[in-house]
């Protein structure tokens, strides 16, 4: 009986390490699923984190073909998709036989936070195949990106692409500054436009490959993505940086100092890629050495755009997008701005639109028509961003400009 007995307890003590195991695999299998349908849906739909940005010799950085990203920031949950071209928007099902018009920019075309079908680009692609028949409109803004990137860009692309129509959509706000923080032109001695050579600084070269070195699995990413969040979380009780006056002494301090490094001490390195900055010497003191050297850069650079575009038999058009502030938005900072005498709320866009006139540019301003729709239902508020209403109006005026200039002739549909 005592042997039974021990038998019976072997038994029974191999029963339950049998169901042990069983009832492990069972849960390491369902945990196993779990995470797998959730790297999946990560994956498919909210690929955090991902990587679409990459260092390029020519342009400091660009898009990575087939990448993916949810954007984040202050606008969060939009999916941008950068196709095999480099470019966002699916263009696989691009009408045989369509005109083309291509859309050279920065954020504001590239547009992150804005759904894709509600982006200035596919607007326009819509309102042009109604009025003029079948008419493809190509994305190429990319967020950073200055007049100086989108110069070299066309004189490499134009030729393979062939477009019937190129517009170049410049952000007022910024883009006189870009030139100097990208220092990819400079004017010579004869204020000719010399190619420069920059140095990307480590801290550059980091931020834009780092997404690249994350690990691969998504679900690693969120988790990486929430502890960063809450690292990088302002201390309880911090308030915006500053009051606006203060902004703005620094803003003006920041823009003197890119001319002093660039310019003056002839510092090629670049630190400052995508965190761009009101153009507040252009736009303060415009009669500042800094402005003045910034207008005649521009002016420089956009007249190789337009020369790039002529070699190529291709009318190329001005957009010019204005800063939210100065149309009057909701701007603490615009009272600041107003107590610098020499400062003009239509300054920096009648600035671009100059130079334009002077190189004899087809151009539309955007200023006047934004500032009387009022900017609060054409940005967004906590970005600064144009949002979905500002990017179909701008779509509604440039078609109008398109269509009564008669620069695409009508095809059959």
């Amino acid at each position: 009986m005592k042997g039974l007995a021990t038998k019976d307890t072997k038994d029974t003590k191999d029963s339950r390490g049998k169901a042990k195991l069983i009832n492990a695999a069972v849960v390491a299998v369902t945990v196993t699923l779990a995470l797998g349908t959730v790297e999946a849906v990560l994956r498919t739909w909210f690929p955090v984190r991902g990587a679409i940005y990459t260092l390029d010799d020519r342009y400091l950085y660009r898009h990575v073909p087939g990448s993916r990203r949810l954007s984040g920031g202050s606008v969060p949950g939009v999916l941008v998709e950068i196709n095999e071209a480099g470019r966002r928007g699916d263009e696989s099902g691009l009408a045989r036989g369509a005109r083309r018009v291509l859309v050279y920019g920065d954020s504001y075309i590239a547009a992150e936070y804005t759904p894709q079908p509600q982006t200035f680009a596919a607007v326009l692609e819509r309102l042009l195949t109604e009025g003029l028949g079948p008419t493809e409109v190509l994305n190429a803004g990319v967020t950073g990106y200055g007049p100086d990137q989108i110069a070299l860009r066309i004189a490499e692309e134009l030729p393979s692409l062939k477009p019937e129509l190129v517009i170049v959509a410049l952000y007022a706000g910024n883009d006189f500054g870009d030139l100097l923080r990208n220092k990819l032109f400079r004017l010579d001695e004869g204020g000719r436009l010399v190619r420069n050579t920059p140095v990307l600084a480590e801290s550059m070269r980091r931020q834009l490959l780092e997404p690249l070195s994350w690990s691969s699995i998504h679900l690693v990413r969120a988790v990486q993505s929430a502890a960063q969040r809450w690292r990088s979380r302002p201390p309880a009780g911090a308030g915006p940086p500053g009051p606006p006056p203060e902004r703005t002494a620094r803003r003006l301090a920041n823009r003197l100092d890119e001319y002093e490094n660039y310019v003056v001490r002839a510092d090629n390195e670049v630190r400052n890629l995508l965190a761009d900055e009101y153009d507040a010497d252009v736009s303060l003191e415009p009669e500042s050495a800094s402005a003045r050297y910034r207008v005649r850069l521009m002016a420089r650079v956009i007249e190789r755009l337009r020369q790039t575009a002529e070699g190529a038999g291709v009318r190329l058009v001005l957009l010019i997008i204005p800063e939210w502030c100065d149309i009057g938005g909701p701007c603490d900072e615009l009272a600041t701005r107003r107590l610098h005498p020499a400062y003009r709320e239509a300054g920096l866009t009648n600035a671009v639109a100059s130079i334009a006139r002077d190189a004899g540019l087809a151009h539309l301003n955007l200023f006047e028509p934004f500032q009387k729709a009022g900017a609060t239902g054409l940005y967004h508020a906590n970005d600064q961003h144009w949002n979905a209403g500002g990017q179909a109006l701008a779509a509604r005026l440039t078609t109008d400009l398109i269509l009564s200039a008669g620069w695409l002739a009508p095809r059959a549909r």
